[in-house]
């Protein structure tokens, strides 16, 4: 994005252009200065103009066209190019880390191209890792993939956010302290009564396995967890 001295005019590198009006009197109450808001709103439609350029057009012709950014542009730096499918890189790395909200999932279906993908790095003997900042265990995230029809044989593991936390929390004092427990304060890892929210029906069975910490109101907490998805 390219917000240049006219202002009511930023452009998008590769001809995409969005001419945005902004109504001062409607974006005042969120305290958002002019120029700022401009921009946000300038990025969001000038990303949809171009996902409406791009409907239609078979994927061979865009497939091949490199994404390159104003930036990128000017200082010489490598261009990012689309891909048509994994196989167009899988040559190039021994093993694929991926992000899964978003990316597997949207928390309620699996997106179309993820199955096959995962298929074919599999049959070419590509270990997948999902790696995630869920706040959820390990166990949970398998059984939500499970339930989704993501099969166990098409990953080797999970890792997040959420259960490197419950991990370090769970160690007992003889234990090999991990990289996450050494992180955190004495504190933290000495506070016995926790106040754990943001997760649902979740949040309670977080907290079981982490005797003999227990739940606690927000007077008595020695600890909040605040939880995401």
């Amino acid at each position: 994005l390219n917000v240049g001295p006219d202002a009511s005019r930023p452009t998008i590198c590769g001809g995409v252009r969005s001419k945005v009006a902004l109504d001062h009197d409607r974006f005042s109450s969120f305290g958002l200065p002019a120029r700022e808001t401009l921009v946000a709103t300038a990025i969001a439609t000038a990303a949809l103009t171009a996902q409406r350029r791009l409907r239609g057009r078979p994927m061979a012709e865009h497939g091949r066209r490199s994404v390159q950014s104003c930036a990128g542009a000017k200082n010489g730096l490598s261009q990012a190019q689309w891909i048509n499918g994994v196989g167009d890189i899988q040559n190039k790395y021994q093993a694929f880390l991926i992000d899964l909200w978003g990316v597997v999932h949207n928390g309620a279906k699996v997106f179309p191209w993820v199955l096959e993908t995962l298929e074919e790095l599999h049959n070419r003997g590509k270990p997948v890792i999902f790696l995630s900042n869920s706040s959820r265990r390990r166990e949970t995230n398998i059984a939500a993939l499970t339930k989704l029809g993501v099969g166990r044989h098409l990953y080797l593991d999970i890792i997040t956010s959420g259960d490197e936390t419950w991990q370090a929390l769970a160690q007992q004092p003889t234990d090999d302290v991990s990289a996450v427990a050494a992180s955190l304060p004495n504190e933290v890892l000495a506070a016995e009564k926790l106040l754990v929210f943001g997760n649902g029906a979740d949040d309670a069975e977080y907290l079981a396995g982490l005797a003999p910490r227990r739940a606690a109101s927000p007077d008595e907490a020695e600890l909040i967890l605040a939880r995401g998805c």
